[in-house]
């Protein structure tokens, strides 16, 4: 029975000009964005290159380890291939930092140059344009399923009304989603057969992402629905579909991130807690300046030791003061994405905007952990300079970098409540569909 209202679904859909012309369009726009993304991951593999090179021939232009402590090193941040199909606009908006002695964590986008015209607006890549326009149109497939009572009534003349409503429903929802994979399904075999290799485990997200994005669809395709009935077919119904997708796509996430901006004006400022770091820096330096003259003024001192315990006590104390600072800051902002994402969990269209953004590598844990690798290279970065230059005295200045080590890869993160949000979509899908299917079988039972 199903086949027979796929059968009749299917023609309606490809009946209708409008789905057909709009559809067309999608699917070249979104062919188009692939390309792009395709594009973009190459040209960074060209900047990363180049990067690396650069970094390179700095080290033997370098006088000695104190000119190379002060100036220090770039390290680059290299999201996720996913990021082809996720944030595509920002592959190119290269996010660096740069790590030297002076105990600030440096993390910073450059706008320079070309690099001045690299970021685009929301939704610039592949499946934040699905979500748009796929939303859109599931809208108002939704609000056209039924077009009034009497076609209802009159299909019931042969079968049951629930085999009408959910036959009718399931054939229509069906088809649209076959439909819908076709883009998505063409750009992984198009970004393969540009070169790009994918991990299992991005693998895996990839597919991930491609489920929530169709409950994004169904969620949709059942509110276009409800909507119909609930304004028992009248011409203003499909208005109201479209006032709530705009609402819920555009104004409610401005409106969430909006209350995230606002507490995130808690956290303390990045100026505030370098000045607390600079100012244990200069008193310790002043501190350890004396207490050498001093002990340089004796007999019978070894001053290599003196200098030793002096750096000893810098890394045992104020080093880890400051990284302290540093983790005491990052639990606050991680505190923040976690209830951001929580209250994301409610809205499915924040939620879906979330989780595809820290797919791409690009997203806040993705910062994150950049943040604690550069912490990382930083540590060992002063202890490499002090062995060398106070101990290992030597004509020709060393690399500290091992080969690809200032380059962080990041990998694609699936969030923890993942599978909570992906259930609340559908829960609502469902709850909607229910309450559709009691709408509808009131009006076809008023005389």
């Amino acid at each position: 029975m199903i086949r027979e209202f796929m059968r009749f679904e299917a023609g309606r859909l490809f009946g209708d000009r409008r789905i057909l012309a709009v559809g067309t369009l999608v699917f070249l726009i979104a062919a188009f964005l692939a390309v792009t993304g395709v594009r973009n991951h190459a040209a960074f593999q060209l900047e990363k290159k180049s990067f690396q090179e650069y970094e390179k021939q700095r080290i033997p232009q370098y006088v000695n380890y104190a000119q190379y402590a002060a100036l220090g090193f770039r390290v680059l941040f290299e999201p996720s291939p996913l990021g082809v199909f996720f944030e595509s606009g920002r592959l190119l908006a290269s996010l660096e930092s740069n790590v030297d002695m002076s105990e600030l964590v440096q993390i910073y986008t450059v706008h320079k140059g070309r690099k001045l015209f690299v970021v685009r607006g929301y939704f610039s890549d592949v499946f934040g344009f699905l979500f748009v326009a796929g939303t859109l149109i599931m809208v108002y497939s939704g609000a056209t399923t039924f077009s009034s009572c009497s076609s209802i009534v009159l299909k019931m003349q042969f079968l049951g009304y629930y085999m009408v409503f959910w036959g009718t429903l399931l054939a229509r929802l069906i088809i649209l989603s076959c439909l819908m994979g076709i883009p998505v399904l063409g750009m992984y075999v198009y970004a393969k057969m540009g070169g790009i290799g994918f991990t299992p485990l991005e693998i895996r997200n990839l597919l991930y992402a491609g489920l929530l994005l169709w409950a994004m669809l169904v969620f949709f395709f059942v509110l276009g629905i409800l909507f119909r009935g609930l304004f028992r077919f009248r011409g203003h119904s499909l208005l109201w579909s479209f006032v709530i997708w705009f609402a819920l796509v555009f104004l409610v996430p401005e409106l969430i991130m909006e209350y995230i901006y606002s507490r995130s004006q808690h956290i303390p400022s990045n100026d505030s807690l370098n000045f607390q770091k600079l100012r244990a820096v200069l008193e310790n330096e002043a501190r350890a300046v004396d207490h050498v003259r001093n002990m340089s003024q004796r007999k019978d001192v070894d001053m290599r030791r003196v200098v030793r315990d002096q750096l000893r006590f810098f890394m045992n104390n104020i080093h880890l003061l400051n990284r302290n600072i540093e983790l005491k800051l990052t639990r606050r902002v991680r505190n923040l994405i976690r209830r951001y994402e929580r209250i994301s969990l409610l809205v499915p269209t924040q939620f879906y905007v979330f989780v595809n953004r820290e797919m791409s590598g690009l997203g806040y844990f993705g910062y994150l952990d950049f943040k604690q690798y550069v912490m990382h290279l930083q540590e060992r970065f002063m202890r490499f300079f002090f062995q060398q230059h106070y101990f290992h005295k030597s004509d020709k200045v060393n690399s500290f970098i091992r080969p690809g080590e200032n380059v962080y890869r990041s990998p694609s993160y699936l969030t923890g409540m993942y599978g909570w949000g992906l259930c609340l979509v559908l829960m609502y899908s469902v709850l909607m569909a229910g309450w559709s299917q009691w709408r509808y079988y009131r009006l076809v039972r008023e005389p």
